[in-house]
Parts: C-alpha cells; sequence; structure tokens
C-alpha cells in the first residue's frame, strides 16, 4: 500500500515518499510506564512556543483497560481499548499537528501494567 501512487483528478501523491520523510524527521517524544491507573499523565510537552506534531502512537497493556490520549482537555484518538494482554499502534501518515504549547497526555482506566509511547517531532 505504501509504495502505491493514488491518482487524483488533480493531483498524484507518493505515499513511500510521503512515508520515509515523516520517519526521517520522527523521533520520541514521550515514554511512560506504569502499573498504576493515570488521570491526565504529562507523556510529550513542546518547548515554549512550539507545537508538537505526532506520527505515530504506541500503546501496550497487560490488563484489559482503556487509554485515552489528551490535548488541553479534548481526546486526541477515540478512548482505545485493549483486552489483556494487548497493544496497538496509532499512525498519522499526514502528522497530527497540536496546538501551541500543548502537552499530550494520557490517562488508563485501571491499574495494570501498561507502556505508552508517543513519536513525532515539534516544530
Amino acid at each position: 500500500m505504501f509504495g502505491r501512487v493514488i491518482r487524483g483528478a488533480a493531483h498524484r501523491v507518493d505515499l513511500s515518499g510521503l512515508l520515509t520523510e515523516l520517519l526521517r524527521r520522527s523521533t520520541v517524544l514521550g515514554t511512560d510506564n506504569q502499573a498504576t491507573a493515570q488521570t491526565g499523565k504529562l507523556l510529550a510537552q513542546p518547548s515554549a512556543g512550539k507545537r508538537l506534531v505526532l506520527t505515530g502512537l504506541l500503546l501496550s497493556t497487560d490488563t484489559a483497560m482503556n487509554i485515552r490520549l489528551i490535548e488541553a482537555g479534548e481526546d486526541v484518538v477515540p478512548r482505545v481499548y485493549f483486552p489483556a494482554p494487548g497493544s496497538g499502534n496509532i499512525l498519522f501518515p499526514g502528522g497530527l499537528q497540536m496546538g501551541l504549547n500543548h502537552g499530550l497526555q494520557y490517562t488508563s482506566s485501571v491499574d495494570g501494567n501498561h507502556s505508552v509511547a508517543a513519536y513525532g517531532w515539534e516544530e
């Protein structure tokens, strides 16, 4: 899929080139590992006057739970349910721009080992 060229009436998009550029610019913005439920736990914060651009999230748990990713009190993605054990990778191929000076937080619904990682860059 990533090597295909999408042809539209007015433009062409090379997805493999786009993915390569996103991966080249991406770095780990923040990681967190916990064994207890978290509420509004800060995962990544941009420098003053900057914003985060997310390219991916990696979530993992050994306990059935919901994980919510939050920016300025609003969901970045809908609440994600994980069975026990479970993991998921959420990709934002075009990059998901967050608000200026907005940090990325998460909330987990119950106690249990879980890890959250965010990838992208700051601009």
